[in-house]
């Protein structure tokens, strides 16, 4: 993770369908993102209460394909302000199947870093902090289940 004095903004994308849809639903992913934002601040010293923007795609009914900006209105205003410089943190939860299916969201990450910003996908945990807090409050007993 890079030191706080690198960091000129932080967003957050949150992309949903609903309670019974693929990705999980958007208030679950906005609670997910917060506490591993958290966590992330605990672990590496810095923490920025309050995300600089906040990105929601509602994308109902589902976008077939990749990533259209008509779909995705707010994915396309979060690269503008990524490629201008306003944010270059993005937080989301999705998970990235990497295959051919219309409900495959690989293109998030690929296209934010191709716009220069650093996406952490908290679905998938990159710095284990959700492990290690597991492990911390209840003694690594969470590794055995």
């Amino acid at each position: 993770m890079n030191p706080e004095s690198q960091i000129t903004g932080v967003a957050i994308y949150l992309l949903g369908h609903g309670p019974y849809r693929s990705p999980r639903p958007i208030e679950l992913q906005f609670l997910r993102i917060n506490r591993y934002r958290h966590l992330l601040g605990s672990k590496y010293g810095w923490w920025k209460p309050v995300p600089d923007r906040l990105f929601v795609d509602i994308n109902y009914p589902r976008a077939l394909g990749t990533w259209d900006p008509e779909a995705f209105p707010s994915f396309y205003r979060l690269l503008e302000a990524v490629q201008v410089g306003q944010v270059n943190h993005v937080f989301f939860d999705v998970e990235s199947k990497h295959i051919q299916l219309r409900d495959d969201y690989s293109w998030i990450p690929y296209l934010l870093k191709k716009n220069g910003a650093q996406p952490l996908n908290v679905f998938y945990d990159p710095d284990n902090i959700f492990q290690e807090q597991l492990d911390e409050r209840f003694g690594g007993a969470s590794a055995k289940v």
